[in-house]
This record gives structure tokens, C-alpha cells and sequence, in this order.
């Protein structure tokens, strides 16, 4: 949504019974003025939203937090460009719906990773990320909610806003029970909304929230997790590992990627392993703006 001279963002609302139960919303930060200035024809006319066939909840479906972290995972493997990961998240129902990309009838789990190979190839020829780039897409204004269906069973549901960078921007749903995603519908604003990408929602976290969620994605070794609370200024230094200039955030993904893959041929965790690294004896603090932490760190089987 845009409110000329005053910002955006993105919302989700639900009906039911023929009338509006709840809408949630997130705005962006001050200069999100670059939605209000794309060219009308470039966006989604209001009122006619994409819609993508209707999804099956049954009485023993649930949702909760399993579905949650099934649907988190499935976004990580997004923001990596990963088809494989992201299939694993996923039902033998699964549908894919991406206005002016899939069929009308979405795109199955069976033929995920040939679509999802062929869309990436797409995307690099039109000035997005390279195809074997592990920085392919952010996230940004996330809402979660989960709800209680017709016939009994619950339903877990994230969504928000999209960037490729060099690509588009738009927004997405995406759909899940404690089995795996059930669905996702999405839908491209077209170029020149190429500014989103260096926004962060309206609400800043703060020093202790940025710490605790930069760690949390160490400990599972997930890159684009750890990306997500890197400042522009970022700069990673491994001693022995790194050059001295370090790595900064924007070339983050690729080396924490790579640098995975050298850690598991020395005997660490797996490439893939959501049980990467474990940090003991933690002690923070707030100095003149700063917030300090210090801990020992174990790499299973690497050091």
C-alpha cells in the first residue's frame, strides 16, 4: 500500500462469513516515496487482486509452530535460491502461483525445481542475480498468523514484500501446516521499485533483538537469517579465514555459503545441517550507543 507523501508498506486481511475478521499491517522506513513514483501501469491495479485456486484445509491439519519453522525454512531456501531446500518444505500437494510466470493452475511439487530453474534463468537474463548466486532474494515487512479453518483443522500463514534485486519487487502468501507448505501466491510489481531493497521496517529493533536474531542464524548456519540484521556498513573478520579488508554484507552470502562447504569436507557439520554452531558463556554490554557481546563459539567437528 502507498499513502502519498507519507510512506508504505504491506498488509494482510482475512474474511470469512462474508465479512473482514482482521488486518494486519507493517510500514517501511521514511523514503519509501519510490513505490508512490513507479509509473501507475507498472503496478497491480487496485481492486484486482491476483487470485490463486482455493486451498484445501482439512480437520487434521495444524498449524502453530512447527508450521511456522516449516515455513521460515521454506522462505531461507528462497532467499538463497535454492530449489532443492525449498522443496523439502513442501506437501506432495503443494502449489506455486506466480501472476504471469505459472500456469493458472500453479506449479506442482513434481515440477518445482525444472519451473524454478527455468524462472531463474529468466531473471538472470533480465539483470537479476547470476543462477548459481546464493543471494537471490530479500524479505522484507514479514507478518505471521495462524487460523482456525471451516472444518476445524488450523493453518499457519507468513507474508510480505519481495526483492530481487536487479529484477522487481512484489508481494507474496505463502501457506503451511506442521506437514509442510501447502501453498504460495505471489505477484511481481514490475521494475523501478529497485529502492525497496534498502529498507527496513518502520520499527526498529533494537541492540539486544539484533544480536539475539544475528546468532540465532549462526547456530542453525543459515546465511540470508544472519544477512537479514547486517548493517550497510557490515564487515565480517575471521582471522585466518578472511582478508584483512573482511568480508562485507553485500558479499556475506556467497562467503558464508562456501565457507559452510569447507567446514563440512573438514569433518564439521553438513552443508545442509540446521545444527551448526553453538555458542557458550555470552556476556553483553551497552557502551556509548554499542551493544557488546563476547562468547566462545563450537563447531561441531571443526573446531
Amino acid at each position: 500500500f502507498v499513502v502519498p507523501g507519507f510512506g508504505s508498506g504491506t498488509y494482510h486481511a482475512y474474511a470469512r462469513d462474508g465479512l473482514v475478521e482482521l488486518e494486519e499491517a507493517v510500514a517501511f522506513a521514511a523514503g519509501v516515496e519510490c513505490l508512490s513514483s513507479v509509473p501507475a501501469e507498472s503496478l497491480p491495479v487496485s481492486g484486482t487482486p491476483h487470485q490463486a485456486p482455493v486451498v484445501d484445509v482439512g480437520s487434521d491439519t495444524t498449524g502453530g509452530d512447527a508450521a511456522m519453522e516449516r515455513l521460515q525454512r521454506y522462505l531461507s531456501a528462497w532467499g538463497l535460491g535454492d530449489a532443492s531446500a525449498i522443496r523439502t518444505e513442501v506437501t506432495p500437494s503443494y502449489r506455486f502461483f506466480f501472476a504471469g510466470f505459472t500456469p493458472t493452475d500453479g506449479v506442482s511439487t513434481s515440477g518445482f525445481e525444472a519451473f524454478f530453474g527455468g524462472m531463474r534463468q529468466s531473471i538472470a537474463a533480465a539483470g537479476g542475480p547470476a543462477v548459481n548466486s546464493t543471494d537471490f532474494m530479500q524479505l522484507q515487512g514479514e507478518m505471521s498468523r495462524t487460523l482456525t479453518g471451516t472444518e476445524g483443522g488450523s493453518f499457519s500463514i507468513k507474508s510480505g514484500t519481495f526483492v530481487v534485486r536487479g529484477f522487481g519487487t512484489g508481494v507474496y502468501h505463502v501457506i503451511g501446516d506442521n506437514m509442510g507448505v501447502l501453498a504460495e501466491n505471489a505477484v511481481a510489481f514490475g521494475a523501478g521499485l529497485e529502492c525497496m531493497h534498502a529498507l527496513a521496517p518502520a520499527v526498529a529493533l533494537s541492540n539486544d533483538e539484533a544480536l539475539d536474531g544475528y546468532i540465532a542464524g549462526w547456530n542453525v548456519g543459515n546465511p540470508s537469517d544472519i544477512r537479514a540484521y547486517q548493517a550497510a556498513n557490515y564487515a565480517f573478520h575471521f582471522h585466518g579465514v578472511t582478508a584483512s579488508a573482511g568480508i562485507d554484507a553485500d558479499g556475506f552470502v556467497d562467503f558464508f555459503t562456501n565457507f559452510r562447504k569447507t567446514v563440512a569436507a573438514a569433518g564439521g557439520p553438513a552443508a545442509d545441517s540446521k545444527d551448526f554452531m553453538r555458542t557458550y558463556g555470552a556476556v553483553r554490554q551497552n557502551v556509548s550507543g554499542y551493544t557488546l557481546e563476547t562468547g566462545a563459539f563450537v563447531v561441531p567437528g571443526f573446531g
